[in-house]
This record gives structure tokens, C-alpha cells and sequence, in this order.
């Protein structure tokens, strides 16, 4: 093999190792105490990316950053629940956006969950929230996951949510 053809073929090899790229999933998972108001719920809970082992350790490398789904599970009622059925919805907010909600970014619909201890919903995740996961990742790191609906009675619970995600980096050598 002649010297032209072993450089070639060395330079073709470390363009090859050096544009790998690397897909890992992980779970960000939060406990939200849900109180409501009479039959309405609104309830904002704040997630830091950079808590995350994933996040921190491919910080500066990351390509892309999805929501695969989100799984709620209602963990405990309240004493002073009332609810038995809960309407409603799941959205994600940056941390320097407007409180009403206007620029909020919909995860899904709950439709008629039923509230007790064991019971949840499952949520598929959308390009519109792969989408602003990245904006928050490449901005403040944080953002606030807010759940807003009506119940047939006052609610008060605690979901735990698991927001399951991917995210994929480049290994930079």
C-alpha cells in the first residue's frame, strides 16, 4: 500500500471517530404537590437541567435533547381531597416566560384521571417540546412544568412525574 492511500485512508478513519455521536436516555424525576382552589388545579413545579448527571456530564457537547413521554402516578391524596375525577393538562414554561400561560408549550391532555393513590397517565412526547427543551438548555438550564385543569371537587395530591428524555451528544475528540 503506497503512502497516499495509507493517509487517506488514516484521514478518512479520524474523520470517522471524530464525528461519532452518542444517544443516552435518562429519567428527570419530580414529586408535584397538586392543591387546588374549589374544582380548579394550577400548580407550577421548577426543573433545573443542570441537576442532572446526564446534562452535566455532556453539557458542552449536546446535539439534541427530546421527551420521549412523561408517566404520572398519583402517589397520595390529601385530607382534605374532594376530588374523585380530574380534566386537565400538562405544560411546560421557560423560566422568563409570562405567567399566563401565553407562551406555555403543551406536553398533552388528561382526560378523566381518576383520583386515587396507583393511578396515572402517560404522555407522548411532540417536536414542539423537543424543541423548547433545547432552547432552555442552551439558555438558563430551567423551566417549570405546570399542570392546570378541573376536578369534580377540590383536589389535593401528590404525582410523581417522570419525564423520560434522550439526549444526544457528540463525543468532541
Amino acid at each position: 500500500m503506497n503512502r497516499t492511500v495509507r493517509n487517506v485512508l488514516g484521514a478518512a478513519f479520524l474523520i470517522a471517530v471524530a464525528a461519532c455521536a452518542f444517544d443516552i436516555a435518562f429519567d428527570m424525576s419530580k414529586d408535584i404537590t397538586a392543591d387546588g382552589v374549589g374544582t380548579s388545579l394550577s400548580t407550577v413545579q421548577a426543573i433545573d437541567l443542570t441537576q442532572y448527571k446526564e446534562v452535566q456530564d455532556h453539557k458542552g457537547n449536546i446535539t439534541h435533547l427530546q421527551l420521549q413521554s412523561v408517566d404520572a402516578t398519583v402517589l397520595t391524596l390529601g385530607t382534605a381531597n374532594g376530588a374523585h375525577t380530574l380534566n386537565g393538562k400538562m405544560s411546560l414554561r421557560a423560566s422568563t416566560a409570562p405567567a399566563d400561560g401565553s407562551q406555555d408549550v403543551l406536553v398533552g391532555q388528561v382526560t378523566n384521571l381518576s383520583v386515587a393513590a396507583g393511578q396515572g397517565f402517560h404522555l407522548a412526547g411532540s417536536a414542539a417540546v423537543d424543541d423548547f427543551l433545547m432552547q432552555q438548555l442552551q439558555g438558563p438550564g430551567t423551566f417549570y412544568v405546570v399542570i392546570s385543569g378541573s376536578a369534580d371537587g377540590e383536589p389535593h395530591l401528590t404525582l410523581r412525574a417522570i419525564l423520560h428524555a434522550n439526549l444526544g451528544y457528540s463525543a468532541g475528540f
